[in-house]
């Protein structure tokens, strides 16, 4: 929203890579690495790290498996919401 409401401002994201992901999925899973190419690259990222962010802190699988389950749940609801 800054980016739209602000001229002066612009979405960037770090250019990344996957590895591991399944051919038959474009979602990311948590179970997939992330390989950050530290390029800046212009636009918002395509998805979140955050999950991939707490596996590399060390949570628990358990609990990694929960959290992504519930991101799940929460973007199942939004595209309900948006009517896709």
């Amino acid at each position: 929203a800054a980016a739209r409401d602000r001229p002066q401002v612009a979405n960037y994201h770090m250019s990344y890579t996957v590895v591991g992901r399944d051919a038959s999925t474009t979602r990311l899973s948590v179970d997939d690495d992330v390989v950050m190419l530290y390029k800046l690259a212009p636009g918002l990222a395509a998805e979140s790290f955050g999950l991939h962010a707490a596996k590399a802190a060390g949570l628990p699988d358990a609990v990694l498996k929960l959290a992504q389950a519930k991101a799940e749940e929460l973007e199942a609801r939004r595209r309900e919401g948006d009517g896709a």
